[in-house]
């Protein structure tokens, strides 16, 4: 039959495949990602500017931004046998750096201990201002600054330092939502741009440990009056396995004592994320027990991977969208803000709410 002739077979076949191959295609693509908008962002300039103006002995600056406000670290060597005024030496630095333009906060810590370890440098004082607080030259309490000692009282005045952004839109019935969660934390400047862009668009948790919240407590509240809400991730950040029970029941109940000491509302502290994952079943009913709830995931972006790009961060994100999923993500990266920064708009438009758990 003429039908039958392999002539005719054959480029059939071979047509059926390729439009069958351009369908799948289409219907599978990856979102297109577009990063040009984030890298003209780019803050080199302003690191630059910073480095000019500071004297002493400098041990680091870092500065970025969100796409909407754009800030600085500086980490600065001291002597711990001096007496010198953390505070006067941190206004005379805001006044300084503030004349940058386009620089909105500037976080600055004292370092006693100049090598790095688990939690950072080792602060004895750090200070947080933002640009329109500084510039109206009014009394301390009054002008948004904040200060914390370690192993001391932190000093917050309740108000948002930041241009206030407008509440989310509360959740309508059969709506999408996914829950974005981040580890680790409070760090500088990267915790306080991941939740600033977050709260452009919706909630998240912070899962903070207790030892890196103590060196600058004021983040924790900030993030708590900003809707972001706070989790345990324990004080030490110990693999909870090779703990016995005394010591990982202290853990959380020595975090609790931190989060009371930053002025935390423990009312609203209900979730419980182990470090690492690791959590045995024994573990996890004294976990239970403390009257937490353990709060796992189901998405793992794997920022936390040195080899993990930004856009493949932002590819996890698009690619585990489905209503009810948790995102785990980490507050101290700033390409995880970059990602962010191209797929929250996105997620948006595909109808998904972002909520706190």
């Amino acid at each position: 039959m003429k039908f039958l002739n392999i002539k005719v077979i054959v480029p059939a076949i071979l047509i059926f495949l390729v439009i069958g191959g351009l369908i799948w295609h289409f219907s599978h693509r990856a979102e297109h990602l577009s990063f040009v908008q984030v890298d003209k962002q780019n803050t080199d300039n302003i690191t630059n500017q910073i480095r000019s103006k500071l004297t002493g002995d400098v041990l680091d600056v870092k500065s970025a931004s969100d796409g909407f406000i754009t800030g600085a670290w500086i980490a600065l060597k001291v002597n711990p046998q001096s007496d010198a005024s953390f505070e006067s030496e941190s206004k005379e630095i805001f006044s300084s750096l503030f004349s940058i333009p386009g620089l909105d906060f500037v976080e600055i810590s004292f370092i006693e201990r100049p090598a790095i370890h688990k939690y950072g440098y080792g602060e004895i004082f750090t200070a947080l201002s933002t640009h329109n607080a500084f510039k109206n030259n009014v009394p301390l309490e009054d002008c948004g600054y904040f200060w914390s000692w370690n192993n001391g009282k932190p000093y917050y005045n309740g108000k948002d330092p930041f241009n206030k952004v407008e509440q989310a839109l509360p959740i309508k019935q059969g709506e999408k939502r996914i829950f974005l969660t981040f580890d680790d934390g409070p760090f500088p400047l990267y915790s306080l741009l991941l939740a600033d862009l977050i709260r452009h668009y919706g909630h998240a948790t912070f899962f903070l440990v207790g030892k890196m919240l103590e060196v600058r407590p004021y983040i924790g509240k900030i993030l708590q009056d900003w809707g972001i809400e706070i989790g345990y991730h324990s004080e030490d950040h110990y693999n909870f396995n090779k703990l016995d029970n005394a010591m990982a029941k202290d853990e959380i109940t020595l975090e609790t004592a931190t989060f009371k000491a930053a002025g935390l509302d423990l009312s609203k502290i209900k979730w419980f994320r182990p470090p690492g994952g690791d959590l045995d079943s024994q573990k996890e009913n004294l976990v239970k027990d403390l009257g937490l709830k353990v709060a796992w995931w189901n998405v793992n972006t794997a920022d936390y991977k040195k080899e993990t790009t930004r856009e493949q961060i932002a590819s996890s994100y698009l690619s585990g969208l489905k209503d009810g999923n948790v995102f785990l993500g980490h507050q101290g990266l700033l390409k995880t803000i970059q990602a962010l920064e191209v797929v929250l708009p996105i997620m948006k438009s595909k109808g998904y709410s972002f909520e706190s758990l």
